[in-house]
């Protein structure tokens, strides 16, 4: 439904009147994007943010979240929910890759994340990080055929499927 008007924060509320956070809790760093739905259903980014955490750092040796990582980690979410606040964000959403995913402890930074902030953290599994990495790539670039020149002669259109790399702090995902 339609909410006229000036809503929180006051600001301008767009027809769906949804904000939302995604928060990529990631190995070695967490990003924050907010985000508008704009009339269209396209948006429009407000807001985004990145800190370094090293969270994965002892995880990628010795298979565990660090205390001190942790810690690092649940500063930057509580930052995160206060910018998310103050913008009046309707929806966060936070998502865990590879040092949570795969670290023996990984669940006591959901729990914490919940305990302490309120805040659902949900942990994704490979296949679904690489799924979200081909949405975003496929909503930033253009991945239609393009004119390959050929051996002795003119271009044409290729239908080849694309390959995207993600290498991130604990993963590197393929997606044809």
């Amino acid at each position: 439904a339609k909410r006229g008007g000036r809503g929180a924060a006051g600001r301008q509320d767009t027809p769906h009147g949804l904000r939302i956070a995604a928060i990529d809790i990631g190995t070695n760093s967490l990003h924050m994007v907010i985000v508008e739905v704009t009339p269209n259903l396209s948006f429009r980014i407000l807001s985004s943010d990145k800190d370094l955490t090293n969270l994965g750092e002892a995880a990628l040796v010795e298979g565990v979240l660090s205390a001190g990582a942790i810690a690092q980690t649940l500063e930057a979410l509580g930052r995160y929910q206060r910018i998310a606040a103050s913008l009046g964000v309707d929806v966060v959403l936070a998502y865990a890759t590879s040092a949570v995913r795969e670290s023996a402890n990984g669940g006591a930074l959901v729990e914490a994340a919940k305990a302490r902030l309120g805040m659902a953290v949900q942990v994704i599994s490979a296949r679904e990080e690489a799924h979200l990495i081909y949405l975003g790539v496929r909503s930033a670039v253009d991945l239609s055929p393009v004119d390959v020149p050929r051996r002795g002669g003119a271009g044409s259109p290729r239908q080849d499927a694309a390959l995207i790399l993600d290498i991130g702090g604990g993963s590197a995902e393929f997606i044809v």
